[in-house]
């Protein structure tokens, strides 16, 4: 993978924004990314899985996907530019399954870092880990906070389905 174009399109992804100034951190995620074609279709990550991979997008578009307590496939996030987009982040963080099926709904192009890569990153530039970890819990938190958001209004239509019934 040429070094300049990784450089210009690592840039344009948001996980990392304001941490291209070292250079040295740069060349160590160069060399711990690897680049990943998808074509049209094609299941990039599988709900229930294991994780232990982020991806990273460069090109292509995406489709989110979750499979509902009854079998019936539910689409989270229709097609939308991969461009920029991190997933599997938590996979970084725990080994949890994978929540959700993400699949490329064109050509798309990720780079990807495993786990031990992303932690030795961390521990080796630690002022950049710390600011990753602040991302991921913010990132985190959103997350919580719109789960929370959700059940709430689930919970008033319930209540209002019974008021009403």
């Amino acid at each position: 993978m040429n070094i300049e174009e990784f450089f210009q399109n690592i840039q344009q992804v948001s996980f990392f924004k304001g941490l291209l100034k070292n250079e040295e951190f740069l060349d160590r995620l160069h060399s711990y990314c690897k680049k990943k074609i998808f074509p049209i279709n094609d299941v990039i990550i599988h709900e229930g899985e294991r994780g232990g991979t982020m991806y990273m997008g460069i090109s292509g578009s995406i489709e989110v996907s979750k499979m509902t307590r009854a079998g019936d496939i539910f689409t989270l996030s229709p097609s939308y530019n991969a461009c920029g987009v991190t997933f599997g982040e938590l996979s970084m963080i725990d080994n949890v399954k994978r929540s959700a099926t993400v699949s490329a709904t064109s050509r798309s192009e990720f780079y990807t870092i495993e786990k031990k890569f992303f932690e030795a990153l961390c521990r080796d530039f630690p002022n950049e880990g710390m600011l990753i970890m602040e991302k991921l819990a913010r990132r985190l938190s959103g997350y919580l906070r719109e789960t929370n958001d959700n059940m709430l209004a689930l919970f008033d239509a319930l209540v209002d389905e019974v008021k009403y019934s």
